[in-house]
Order: structure tokens, then sequence, then C-alpha cells
């Protein structure tokens, strides 16, 4: 959900190359985009999405992944989001999300100075699991990651960020979640 012009697409791919992968997103310049850029991969489609109901049917999907696309929702939103991803879930499908961390300075400066982030709210790791658990979600975890550059003399430190996620100073944060049965 909210794939923009497809680039975790090819992620998916080399990761999992069997995968059915479904890109939706709000822009139609994007999903343009991202149709072009894989025009001639069969199991890679792209669709529009109007922010509110995904096109697909219930219990369509084994995994819903939500990129750095949270907080560019209005927080009186983001439950019902949440909700409508539990929708499309197959019975034990897996929710991720990847945030920002509002605690990390170099995030918020980067966020603050992006263009695309004019109106963007962070939220921490704290309020985005609770959201997930009120949205009928369970066996919700986070870590924190990307305390390390990638590049340069720092780059050799990486080994050592698995010691590090329970820190809430990263500069992102993913929450996993598991599709709760309401009816029980």
């Amino acid at each position: 959900l909210g794939c923009g012009d497809g680039n975790s697409a090819k992620f998916f791919l080399k990761y999992f190359p069997d995968c059915e992968y479904i890109g939706i997103d709000i822009s139609d310049k994007s999903i343009d985009v991202a149709k072009r850029n894989y025009a001639n991969v069969k199991n890679i489609k792209f669709c529009l999405y109007d922010g509110v109901s995904i096109p697909y049917e219930d219990n369509s999907f084994d995994v819903v992944f939500i990129s750095c696309v949270i907080h560019h929702v209005p927080p009186r939103n983001h439950k019902p989001l949440l909700k409508e991803c539990r929708r499309v879930l197959i019975g034990s499908g897996n929710l991720f999300v990847f945030e920002h961390n509002p605690y990390n300075p170099l995030t918020v400066k980067v966020v603050n100075e992006c263009q695309f982030d004019v109106n963007a709210i962070l939220m921490s790791a704290k309020y985005l699991k609770a959201v997930i658990k009120a949205a009928g979600y369970n066996s919700i975890s986070s870590r924190y990651t990307i305390f390390i550059p990638r590049f340069g003399v720092l780059k050799r430190l990486l080994f050592i960020e698995k010691y590090l996620y329970k820190i809430p100073l990263g500069g992102q944060y993913y929450v996993i979640a598991k599709k709760t049965d309401l009816s029980k």
C-alpha cells in the first residue's frame, strides 16, 4: 500500500521471485510510472487506490506492506486505514509497517526539509502499535533500525545494529502484526 513508482517491487522479486506483487497508490502519475517500469513483468500489477477502500476483496493477501506512508495520512484515518488493510488480509495474514522515527534528530531534520513530507506527522512506534492493536491485530512487535550510515567508514559497523533494535534512536522502525479473528 503506497507503492509510489514501484521501487520496492524489485526487492520483492529478488527475495520472493514467485510472489505476486500488487502495488496500490493514490497517485495516478506514480502508478503510470510503475506500470511502465514493470510492463513486461507478469507477476507484478499496479492499480490506483482512492485512499479509503482497497480495491480488492476480503481475504485477498498474505501480506500487506506499508513503507513510510502512514505519516502522510491524517491521524483520524490511521485506524480506518489499518482496518481496511486487515479486511484484505487472509486469516493468518501479516501486516508490515515501516515508519520514520520521531526520536531520531537526523530523521526529523530530513523529513522537515523534504518537499514530499510537508504535511507529514511522525508518530512513535508505541502510538502506531496501539493503533494497530485497536484495528484488530495481534502478535504485534517492533524494532528500530538504521542506526549506522550505509556508506563510508561507518559502514563497517553495521554488524552491531542487530544488538540495538530495542533502542528508540534508529532512523526508522518497523511494526509487524498478525490479523486477528474478531469473531472470537
